[in-house]
């Protein structure tokens, strides 16, 4: 019954042609339907698919009829984001980021509780969507970089690369810098550099001995 949902909720999105078409009662009831069959369920191509029809509903709506179909939007699009599919409407693109940072952070723990890279550099990936995605004049910026740089050293920690520290202490520079400019975390960002440095100094020295 799920995919019966799901696959009229994507032939409506396949049939927009303007933001409007969105809010014919069809569209409404299968929107409801694919919802319910979903309930607490990560599926992302329903996530994308209610993702853009909330979308094209709240830039249909008036101010002040369209705060429920954005939030519902950005819930359907967050699973879409970390998982990178593409592509997203971009005005959401920063708020999402910032939707995503918890998630990131979470997903580095268990990559560090886990064996083999494959949690870290998912991590690492999500980080880096999330940078991206960021306003230039984001006021948590430098802090994204930084969660992007600590899971660059870790993974290297995991794999033993020495590229992979070498980008992480660059990352971890620019979010020293970018903190600098913003009056940032500046202490939490030095010493997140300081240690990527440190570690990058050890593995240095072994080498020459």
């Amino acid at each position: 019954m799920r995919e019966q949902h799901l696959a009229a909720v994507q032939a409506h999105l396949a049939r927009i042609r303007t933001p409007r078409d969105a809010l014919a009662p069809e569209v409404t009831a299968d929107i409801r339907r694919l919802t319910e069959a979903l309930g607490d369920d990560e599926d992302l191509d329903a996530g994308f698919a209610l993702g853009w029809l909330h979308w094209y509903r709240y830039s249909a709506l008036p101010e002040g009829q369209d705060r429920d179909e954005l939030r519902a939007a950005l819930r359907a699009f967050v699973g879409c984001f970390v998982a990178g599919a593409e592509p997203l409407p971009e005005p959401l693109l920063p708020v999402l980021a910032d939707i995503a940072e918890p998630l990131a952070i979470a997903m580095t723990q268990q990559g560090l509780q886990t064996p083999g890279p494959d949690g870290l550099e998912a991590a690492a990936l999500v980080w880096q969507r999330i940078v991206a995605a960021a306003a230039p004049d984001d006021a948590a910026r430098a802090r994204y970089i930084g969660g992007w740089g600590v899971s660059l050293q870790m993974l290297a920690e995991r794999t033993g690369s020495a590229d992979l520290l070498d980008e992480a202490v660059e990352t971890l520079s620019l979010a020293v810098t970018v903190a600098l400019s913003r009056d940032g975390d500046v202490p939490e960002q030095r010493h997140r550099l300081g240690r990527a440095l440190l570690d990058r100094f050890r593995r240095t020295a072994r080498r020459v001995i």
